[in-house]
């Protein structure tokens, strides 16, 4: 492997490293923040709601809380398994593990690489196993926000 392109496999690997931690930084402390309003929410959930009025406010506030909420942590953490991935396609390829080779710049989540780049990331992804992806870390953080919006949502609406 051609020095220039080793050192282009580092910088890539340290920019999108530092890239990945701040998306995931976001995306937990969203989730955190958005699960202490919930929590709020749940323990005062009755004496929140008073007039028509304000149940109605209540309810506009509450849906586009959530769906903002999910939307933002869901992007964040979409960006975050992007990042990742190519961070292991560049360790792959540091490692000397990656198969075949392709010059020509690729495209991998809307970002242009090298192709062997690409190549590599895609070979990871396909290596990966399912539950030691970042996926899964994915699926139990808007899983915990969805179980905290249900009984949030029970708790003020039903007032069980």
């Amino acid at each position: 492997m051609p020095t220039s392109f080793r050192d282009d496999l580092t910088s890539y690997r340290e920019f999108y490293g530092s890239y990945h931690h701040h998306k995931e930084q976001l995306a937990y402390a969203a989730t955190v923040l958005y699960l202490g309003a919930s929590t709020w929410a749940a323990l005062e959930g009755p004496s929140l709601v008073g007039t028509d009025t304000r149940k109605l406010l209540l309810s506009i506030l509450f849906a586009a809380t959530t769906i903002s909420a999910f939307a933002f942590v869901a992007w964040q953490l979409q960006k975050r398994r992007v990042a990742a991935d190519i961070v292991d396609g560049c360790n792959r390829l540091l490692a000397g593990r990656a198969e075949g080779a392709s010059a020509e710049p690729k495209r991998y989540a809307g970002i242009t690489l090298p192709g062997t780049l690409v190549d590599a990331i895609h070979e990871t992804v396909e290596d990966r196993a399912w539950f030691r992806g970042p996926r899964m870390s994915e699926i139990v953080t808007l899983a915990a926000m969805m179980a905290w919006t249900v009984v949030s949502f029970l708790r003020i609406y039903c007032q069980f």
